[in-house]
C-alpha cells in the first residue's frame, strides 16, 4: 500500500515557532509487516531549525530528521530503515532514501488503521516555508511480524521470517 497526503501543501509560517501537522488516514485494518516514506518534500529556508517526526495512530513517534543541514533551504528526501546507514548530505534535496533518526523499524508490528501524522517543528521565528508532499509505504499482513521478521508472506494469514510452514498444493494433474 502506498498513499498520499491528501493535505498538502500546508503553510509553515514564518512568525513564531508554528508547528504543523498533516495525516494520512488508513482505513484498512491489519498490521504493519514493513514501512517507509518515499518522500517528504517542501521548502524552508534554514532546515536545520525543523524537527520532522512520524506519529502513528496510537501515538508512537520516530524522529525522521531534527536539526541537519544548518541554514541550507529545502528538503526533499525519503525513509527508509534498509538504507545505506549514514548521514543526510546538505543541501537534503536530492530525492534519495536515507535512515531514520528514530527507526521505523519500531513500528512493525503495530495496528496500521487510523490517522498517521507527520509533524514538523519550527524551532525558530522569522522563517517559514511550506510542506509540499509526503507518502507513506507499508506491507499490510493479517498477522503481526515482530521486528526483525519481516513478512515472507502476506495475505489472508502471513508467514513471518524464521517462521515455518507447510504448503499444501493441489490440482489436477
Amino acid at each position: 500500500l502506498t498513499i498520499s497526503s491528501p493535505n498538502v501543501p500546508i503553510a509553515i509560517s514564518a512568525t513564531g515557532t508554528p508547528t504543523i501537522t498533516s495525516i494520512i488516514n488508513i482505513p484498512i485494518t491489519g498490521f504493519i509487516g514493513s514501512i517507509r516514506i518515499p518522500k517528504v518534500q517542501g521548502t524552508h529556508t534554514s532546515v536545520g531549525q525543523l524537527t520532522v517526526n512520524l506519529i502513528s495512530p496510537q501515538g508512537a513517534s520516530i524522529n525522521l530528521f531534527s536539526g541537519i543541514c544548518g541554514s541550507n533551504d529545502n528538503f526533499n528526501l525519503g525513509f527508509d530503515d534498509a538504507a545505506t546507514p549514514g548521514a543526510i548530505p546538505c543541501p537534503p534535496t536530492s530525492g534519495a532514501i536515507y535512515q531514520t533518526v528514530g527507526g521505523l523499524s519500531n513500528f512493525i508490528g503495530s495496528a496500521v488503521q487510523g490517522n498517521w501524522t507527520l509533524q514538523i517543528i519550527d524551532g525558530l521565528n522569522n522563517q517559514g516555508g511550506t510542506l509540499d508532499f509526503w507518502s507513506l509505504e507499508m506491507c499490510i499482513v493479517a498477522t503481526p511480524c515482530f521486528y526483525p521478521q519481516i513478512p515472507v508472506i502476506s495475505g489472508p494469514d502471513s508467514i513471518c521470517g524464521g517462521d515455518f510452514a507447510t504448503l499444501n498444493i493441489t490440482g489436477n494433474l
